[in-house]
């Protein structure tokens, strides 16, 4: 289940909740739905301090007015003016303009982004309350980033298509919330070019599989995925060992 079909059940409640969404995916389609569909708010992946304590600010602003959005979607009144932000910019994936005009050939990503974004990884370190809750976090990153990997291997050999998305759409936006810039770069490139040839498993539409003759070109998106992975854990280690 995504985003979308938990935000379809929270509709069917007598009273609508604030619904603030999240998303790594910040090249406007995925806002843009998410306010189409009635949700109040988007906060792009990784999330920053600054972007939640806007978020939650508006927030509180509106419950000022004492009044709670019904299920018709419509708000009773206008909320506040939230603050003016570009949200193109900033955390914005350098992979997002990576997308070559041939969609047809899957070309390789050519984001310059760093390995290891230190601002975002020094802010996920402070914002843990001490070193065993930042040393958990990365162990349950590298767990689940290691399974994802493995399953990325078998949707590759099986050609499926879904099941590719659906472990870029996972692994890219666990990296980027540590900082793994280039890797989340990687992730959504391959993730876009899934989507522009009709797989994505988000739609209503019938999905469509990917072309054999493509799978070719995909492979070694897949081994710099992998490659990369490793670069992002060796500078993960790193930094972990500096802080000690």
């Amino acid at each position: 289940i995504n985003g979308y079909q938990i935000y379809q059940h929270i509709q069917s409640l007598p009273q609508q909740p604030w619904v603030i969404a999240m998303s790594a995916s910040v090249d406007g389609s995925s806002r843009d739905r998410c306010y189409s569909l009635g949700m109040n708010d988007f906060v792009p992946k990784p999330v920053s301090q600054e972007d939640l304590t806007q978020a939650l600010t508006y927030f509180w602003q509106y419950s000022q007015q004492q009044v709670v959005p019904q299920k018709t979607g419509s708000m009773p009144s206008d909320p506040p003016a939230k603050p003016s932000s570009n949200p193109d910019t900033g955390r914005a994936s350098a992979g997002e303009t990576a997308l070559a005009d041939d969609k047809t050939d899957f070309p390789p990503c050519s984001s310059n982004a760093p390995s290891l974004r230190l601002d975002i990884f020094n802010e996920v370190r402070q914002m843990c309350s001490d070193t065993r809750n930042f040393d958990g976090l990365l162990s349950a990153y590298r767990a689940d980033a290691q399974k994802q990997l493995q399953a990325m291997v078998q949707a590759l050999e099986n050609q499926n298509g879904l099941a590719l998305f659906e472990v870029l759409h996972s692994l890219g936006p666990a990296a980027s919330s540590l900082g793994g810039q280039r890797l989340a770069d990687l992730c959504l490139h391959l993730e876009n070019q899934l989507r522009d040839h009709g797989c994505y498993p988000y739609e209503t539409q019938p999905t469509k599989a990917i072309e054999s003759r493509h799978w070719g070109r995909i492979g070694p998106q897949i081994q710099e995925i992998q490659a990369e992975y490793q670069r992002l854990t060796a500078a993960i280690e790193f930094q972990t060992w500096e802080i000690q």
